[in-house]
This record gives structure tokens, C-alpha cells and sequence, in this order.
């Protein structure tokens, strides 16, 4: 190796970087990678007399190659239902980033110019084209080889693509591998950016004698145990996308601004998306107060029937159709979301259309999917599965999500970590899970001494959560049907737990949620006094 090259890397802590560049184009339909020949890194003896140095292997491979291009067929990436890559088409590229032959951990990071090519060719990071991406950062672990999928589609839209008939349009992707030497080159998001950031925040208040941010269980466990402690401030799990860094407990860094109100941080989504819970819709966190300003109004959850036997309660959270039209929860939340975010408001609340977002926030607010859970099964006390007709004759039922978190704890927490019979839905804004409310420290039967210092508690109101709850005739049998999580304020004659359920005709309080993309934003510590901020 150069010595010049050496003593460049030497100050950046033996950092050793190697760079390669996939130039994908269109009408050749080819995809090539390119390198730079570095390939160890090294790291000096602390002795002051002459010794040899010691040496690690590094070794960063991108589809088994480092310093030769590398080509692909891009048509051998189509999808099934094309043979030529037009508007329309859709296919998958996949890059094999290997580092079986390092003794040193590496990161990735895939970057896509997206410089003179057509507006409407997308590349996104999950087969259902719903997470559009133009950088990637992935930890490859040494001696492991990790597959990374790049899923692209030419969209459908009104514009006309004549003008790239008969053209080269080439993408570039530069892939980048280094040499991990800190905490921080752990996280796996590009530095600027809000959800590395908050992980960055959070490692500060780690012990120096640990190496890395990932904890598998916090220090109490969701469900089983409340928390008004200030826990290690992120755990993990993992959700749809991959690895989900959550807050929970008595926690004050997960404070943000957004649109002159304040929100807290829930978590940090697989895919890098901030998931948010309002705190103050009248003040910046600054001067915050919480209590009732954290709900937007009132409202039905959202249903169909009338309450017999013959007739029960069903929620119906996504068409608010019945009697609860159009005073129901999903309505009042998009209706205040077009009222704050929206070019206009929508006369019929809910639709099915998506709101048009003002311009300060069209790359901000994320279309986002959310989970009802598994509407279709029922659980006894016992945990046998039964049907409906045994709910409404022999007693109380429970929903998967609100049985999983209430009786059997199991681990599994499937509003997060979907299985394929849960109810999903796209909007803009919705509110929040009851496997989110166990994360975050609430749990069932809980005293409100026991969470009175939780960061999601609210002592104020009663809220709705998005999940459902039991199914079953009450007490006298003089209603039946579904019921729904809800958050008790445990104030004084209300009861000691801190959440309860409740029949979705009753009014609880709306406290919305929304999804932020993985934006840029400047350095903050997420505190109250100085919370992150969403310019």
C-alpha cells in the first residue's frame, strides 16, 4: 500500500474505506460495480520500541467482486409479468455485501444518485414498493455475508415518458464499506438524520464498558411489568422493517417540535421512520403542559350493529360507517390532521383518498401503514380459540392482541411485528397500540403509582388505543359485541388500573399519532428544554 495512502488512514483511527460504484443503465441494461484496491486495515502496537505491526484482514466484497466492474443483466432483474424495462416494469436488484473474510466489522453504506433519470423510477427498500429509499446503511457483522435487495419500479402517472425513448439513463449507487472503530458506527443510519440522532443521544447514557446500543429486553419486561423509571433509554424489537428502537419509562430525551406543538418519540421504526404521540397541540415542548392538551376532542370509536344479540357491536375503525358516522375516532383524527397539514379539509370524514399535504410537510409526514391486529380470532380466559356464537352465550372473549398482553404474555407482540391475519391500513394519521402502550411502560391492572411517571401516561383524560379488546355479552346481557382498549386517567373513583376497556359507542379522547420520515435535521439532545426540532 502507498505510504502516503497509510498515513491518511492512519488519522482517521485506521480507518480502512472501500468504495465501489454500480452504474445501472437503462438501455443496455446493465448494472456495473467498480472498486478501490484497499483491502486491510491495521492497527498499531502501543510499544515504543521497534515491533512488528498487528494486523487484521478486511475484506469488503460486493457480488464477490473488489477490483473489477462487475456486470448484470438488468433485465434478469424483472419481475415475472415483464421481459423489457419500461414504464411500468418493476424488478429487484440484489447486492451480496460480504465480509466472510474480515476479521473486522464493517459498515455499508449504499448511496443512489438520482441525477438524470426519469422522476417516476423509484427504488424502494420492501417488495410492496411503500418505502422509497435513495440511501441504505447496513452493519455487516466479520464473518457474515448479508444480502441487501434494491426493489425498483418504473411508476404509472400521468406524465408522458417520451423524452426517455432512445436514451442511456444510467443510476449510480456508490457502496461504501468502513471499518467500525466506534458506538456510533453501530447505528445503522446515515449521521444527520433524526433517527441516528436520537440512538447517538441514547448511547451517551450507556456505560463506557459497553460496546454497543442493541439491549434484547429492557430492564423491565413490556406487559409483565410497568415502568416509571428512567430505563436505558432505547430498547429494541423488531417489527416489519427490521430492528424497532423503542422509549419506555420515566424517560425525558424523546421530546420533539413539530408544527409549533410538541410530540414524544414512541419509536424508531425498522425502516428508519419516527413514529410520534402528541403532547401539546397549543405550545413547543419548550413551554409544554401536557395534561389536556394532548388530545384533539372526543369522539366514538367507530362501529356497526346496535348492540344485540342478533345485531352486536363490531368495530369498525376504518369506515366509521353506523350509527357513530361521522363522529367516530378515524374521522376526527383526519379531519384535525387535514385541519394542521392539509391544503384543504375534506368534506367526508373518513375517506379513502389521501389528504394533499401542505408543501412544508410533503417530505416530512410519512403515508404510513398501521395494524388493528387480528380482528378475526377470539380467546377464553384460558386461551382456547372459540367462536363468536360462544362469546355471546357463555361470557367474556378476548381479541389476540388484548388476550396476548393481559393473560399469557407471550412475547410475540403482533401490532408490531405483523402475522398475516392482521388488519392493516395506510393513512396519514391514526393513534396508538396496545402493544405500543406496553412498551412504553403502561400495563394492565397497573396502579397509577406504579406509572405515574411514565412519559406516555396521561392523568387527564380517558383515550381511546387503536386495539380492540373483548368480545362478549355484559354482565346482564343487555349489550353485546366488541370493546375496545382504553386509557384510564386512574383519577380519583375512577379505579387504580391505568388502562380499562370500553364499548366502542362510548366517547373516550383522541390522542393522535403521525409517522415521520428519517428527515435531516440539526443536532439536539431531545430534551424538554431542548428538544429536536422539525423545521
Amino acid at each position: 500500500m502507498n505510504r502516503n495512502v497509510f498515513n491518511k488512514l492512519s488519522k482517521k483511527k485506521k480507518r480502512i474505506i472501500i468504495a465501489l460504484m454500480i452504474f445501472i443503465v437503462l438501455d443496455l441494461a446493465l448494472l456495473t460495480i467498480t472498486s478501490l484496491p484497499f483491502t486491510r486495515a491495521f492497527f498499531q502496537s502501543n510499544a515504543n520500541s521497534s515491533v512488528d505491526l498487528d494486523t487484521a484482514k478486511f475484506s469488503f466484497l460486493v457480488n464477490g467482486k473488489i477490483n473489477e466492474e462487475v456486470s448484470i443483466d438488468l433485465n434478469s432483474t424483472l419481475d415475472d409479468n415483464y421481459t423489457k424495462v419500461i414504464p411500468g416494469s418493476s424488478g429487484v436488484i440484489t447486492l451480496k455485501l460480504d465480509a466472510s473474510e474480515s476479521e473486522v466489522n464493517i459498515r455499508s453504506v449504499i448511496k443512489i444518485n438520482r441525477d438524470n433519470i426519469p422522476d417516476n423510477l423509484k427504488i424502494y427498500k420492501d417488495a410492496e414498493h411503500t418505502l422509497e429509499i435513495n440511501n441504505i446503511v447496513e452493519i455487516i457483522n466479520y464473518k457474515e455475508e448479508k444480502e441487501v435487495k434494491l426493489y425498483w419500479k418504473w411508476v404509472f402517472t400521468n406524465d408522458n415518458e417520451n423524452n426517455w425513448m432512445d436514451k442511456q439513463i444510467s443510476i449510480n449507487i456508490n457502496v461504501t464499506g468502513e471499518q467500525i472503530i466506534n458506538k456510533e458506527d453501530e447505528i445503522p443510519y446515515e449521521e444527520s438524520t433524526l433517527a441516528y440522532n436520537i440512538i447517538k443521544n441514547a448511547m451517551k447514557a450507556l456505560p463506557d464498558t459497553e460496546s454497543t446500543i442493541y439491549s434484547p429486553t429492557p430492564k423491565t419486561v413490556p406487559a409483565k411489568e410497568a415502568s416509571n423509571t428512567d430505563e436505558r433509554t432505547l430498547s429494541i424489537t423488531e417489527d416489519d422493517y427490521g430492528n424497532s428502537y423503542y422509549f419506555r419509562g420515566n424517560v425525558q430525551d424523546n421530546y420533539l417540535n413539530f408544527n409549533n406543538m410538541c410530540w414524544r418519540i414512541v419509536r424508531i421504526e425498522g425502516d428508519g421512520s419516527i413514529k410520534l404521540i402528541l403532547e401539546d397541540k397549543n405550545s413547543l415542548c419548550e413551554t409544554a403542559t401536557g395534561g389536556e392538551n394532548a388530545f384533539i376532542g372526543s369522539s366514538s370509536y367507530g362501529y356497526i350493529g346496535n348492540g344485540t344479540k342478533e345485531s352486536p357491536y363490531k368495530i369498525d375503525y376504518l369506515n366509521c360507517t353506523g350509527n357513530s358516522h361521522p363522529y367516530c375516532l378515524r374521522g376526527q383524527l383526519q379531519k384535525w390532521f387535514d385541519e394542521h397539514f392539509a391544503t384543504s379539509q375534506e368534506s367526508d370524514y373518513p375517506n379513502n383518498n389521501k389528504s394533499t399535504l401542505k408543501n412544508e410537510f410533503q417530505d416530512k409526514i410519512k403515508y404510513a401503514t398501521w395494524d388493528l391486529g387480528n380482528l378475526e380470532d377470539y380467546y377464553t380466559s384460558n386461551g382456547d380459540k372459540v367462536d363468536e356464537d360462544y362469546c355471546l352465550e357463555n361470557g367474556i372473549c378476548y381479541y389476540e392482541a388484548f388476550y396476548r398482553n393481559t393473560r399469557s404474555h407471550k412475547d410475540k407482540y403482533s401490532t408490531i411485528k405483523s402475522t398475516e391475519k392482521n388488519t392493516r391500513f395506510k393513512d396519514y394519521i391514526s393513534t396508538i397500540t396496545i402493544d405500543e402502550i406496553h412498551f412504553a411502560g403502561l400495563k394492565y391492572n397497573a396502579s397509577a403509582e406504579q406509572v405515574k411517571s411514565n412519559y406516555i401516561y396521561n392523568f387527564s383524560e380517558w383515550w381511546w388505543t387503536l386495539s380492540p379488546a373483548t368480545y362478549s355479552a355484559n354482565s346482564d346481557k343487555t349489550s353485546y359485541g366488541s370493546s375496545v382498549s382504553d386509557v384510564s386517567p386512574a383519577k380519583e373513583n375512577y379505579g387504580g388500573t391505568n388502562y380499562l376497556i370500553n364499548i366502542p359507542t362510548k366517547y373516550s379522547y383522541i390522542r393522535p399519532m403521525i409517522v415521520l420520515n428519517n428527515i435531516t435535521i440539526n443536532n439536539a439532545l431531545g430534551t424538554k428544554s431542548n428538544p429536536y426540532k422539525v423545521e
